[in-house]
Formats: C-alpha cells, sequence, structure tokens
C-alpha cells in the first residue's frame, strides 16, 4: 500500500542562515496520526510547508499519497500556524468557505450550482469607470470586464490569502501579474479621462465609499461600479458649460461625496452608540 507521505533524505535550507532540515525520513502510512514536537526553530514548520510544496527541497524527496506534494494539493486539508489576511477584507463567511472550491470546481466564470454562490474579484476594478471603456474603448472594455468575471474567483483567493491560494492549486504569480496588468491597462484608460494625477483618486474613491456601508465584495463591486458612472457623468455636465477640466471636476465631485459619506456614517455611528448607551443604563 502507498504511504500517505513519504519523506527520504530530504533536507532544505533558506537563502540565509545554517540548514533547517538535514537527512530527514519519514514515513506516514494510512489511518496513522502523527504529531511534530520541538522547540521553536526546530523546522517543524518548514517540514510541514515542505509536505504541502510551499517550499522545494535542497535534496531528498517528498511524496503524498504516491504524488509530488503539488499535485496532492487538492487532497490535503490544511490550517496554518498564522492567519495572514486582512481582518476587514471585504469576504463573507459563505464566500471564504467557497473558496475551498478552488480546484474542484470549473477554473473560470461563476460557481456553479453545487457551489451554491458566486464572487467577484477585487472590489477597488468596480471603481474603474467599466461602462465608460465599454462606451470609449469596446475591445479594452471588454477584455477587462471578461477577464475580471472569468477569473474572479482566482482574483478573490489571491488577494484574500495568497497561501491558501497556493494550496488550492492556483498559480498565484500568474494571476498576481494578471491583475496588477489589468489595474495598469485601466490607468492608462483613465488617464484619458481624468489625466495622470487623478486617476488614483477615480480609482479608490467610489470603492472607498461602497466599502463604508458594504461587507461583500459582490455589493461592493455594484456600488462601486454605479458610483463610478455616477461621478462621471455628473463630472462631464457640470464641467461642460463653464468649460471646466473635466477630469479635476470628476475627482472633485467623487471626493465631496466621499467626505460627505464619511461625515454621515461617523455621526450616524456616534449616535448609535449613544442610543446603546442609554437603552443599557439601569433605570431608577
Amino acid at each position: 500500500m502507498t504511504p500517505v507521505i513519504a519523506i527520504s533524505d530530504l533536507s532544505f535550507t533558506y537563502d540565509i542562515g545554517p540548514p533547517a532540515l538535514e537527512h530527514v525520513s519519514l514515513m506516514v502510512e494510512e489511518g496513522e496520526f502523527l504529531g511534530l514536537v520541538g522547540p521553536n526553530g526546530g523546522g517543524k514548520s518548514t517540514l510541514l510547508k515542505l509536505v504541502l510544496g510551499l517550499l522545494k527541497p535542497s535534496a531528498g524527496q517528498v511524496r503524498v499519497m504516491g504524488q509530488t506534494p503539488r499535485a496532492a494539493r487538492g487532497v490535503i486539508g490544511y490550517v496554518p500556524q498564522y492567519a495572514r489576511f486582512a481582518r476587514d477584507f471585504p469576504i463573507s463567511v459563505e464566500e471564504t468557505v467557497l473558496l475551498g472550491r478552488l480546484g474542484r470546481t470549473r477554473p473560470w466564470g461563476g460557481w456553479r450550482a453545487a457551489d451554491l454562490a458566486g464572487s467577484i474579484a477585487h472590489a477597488v476594478l468596480g471603481g474603474m469607470g467599466i461602462a465608460y471603456f465599454l462606451g470609449k474603448s469596446p475591445v479594452t472594455g471588454a477584455l477587462i470586464a471578461a477577464l475580471v468575471l472569468l477569473f474572479r474567483k482566482q482574483f478573490l483567493a489571491v488577494c484574500f490569502d495568497e497561501e491558501f491560494a497556493r494550496l488550492r492549486g492556483v498559480p498565484v504569480g500568474v494571476f498576481y501579474l494578471l491583475l496588477l496588468w489589468i489595474v495598469a491597462l485601466t490607468v492608462v484608460i483613465l488617464v484619458q479621462v481624468v489625466g495622470l494625477i487623478l486617476v488614483l483618486a477615480l480609482l479608490t474613491l467610489p470603492a472607498a465609499i461602497a466599502g463604508q456601508y458594504l461587507r461583500t465584495l459582490a455589493a461592493m463591486m455594484g456600488l462601486a461600479a454605479l458610483l463610478g458612472m455616477v461621478f462621471t457623468t455628473l463630472g462631464l455636465a457640470l464641467s461642460f458649460e463653464p468649460d471646466l477640466p473635466a477630469g479635476a471636476t470628476i475627482v472633485l465631485l467623487a471626493g465631496v461625496a466621499f467626505l460627505l459619506s464619511a461625515t454621515a456614517r461617523e455621526i450616524y455611528q456616534r449616535a448609535a452608540r449613544r442610543r446603546a448607551v442609554a437603552g443599557s443604563a439601569p433605570s431608577v
């Protein structure tokens, strides 16, 4: 019977420092439970990362279910020692659970009916004026929209937790570069709308406003895209008659909207806290 884990004469050294592991051999059979015990810096986490395929051995061999660690990722369950992700990342519990379907569902488009739901790639993409792209440059706009829709699951996983994405078989480097390429292409197009200096504001302000009220990527994507269209249309309309710079007017409008939104939200939260304190005070 093929062992679940087979490690033979394994050694590993990081870029600097002494070897983390030297000549390790280990066999784990089906049904066995194994615990690794040792001091900090003893190589326990390094060994697990080698089994997972997150690191490549300096020497020796690792096999999981008779396969290389990378090929066996679909049958490995893993809980990291430290959860490295932004606690305020806009993702729901349902979306987080669905990320576990990566590698077991189709690699493009939305989640299948069996996966229960879909998700959206990166909230900030919603503020990029997709409607404008489709009107100004149909081919480029359609390409950006298609890439986001086709690979939104992979983008979501890469932005949320790179290590988890690797374990689900997502080529993180490829999708990270693809995301950068999409953003770069978007910036080039937005320069035509608001100019080089104001691009960053139009990229971030609609998504920032949406993030003040919503906590799921799908909702943030929709609201940010809608706000981007509203700011662009109103900015062009307001700047036309007095012959003002269109780009500056668009971004100024978005900035004012963000400040008003942040102020209104702060006032609401303070009032809610006062009501909560008043409600919890003991009655006399």
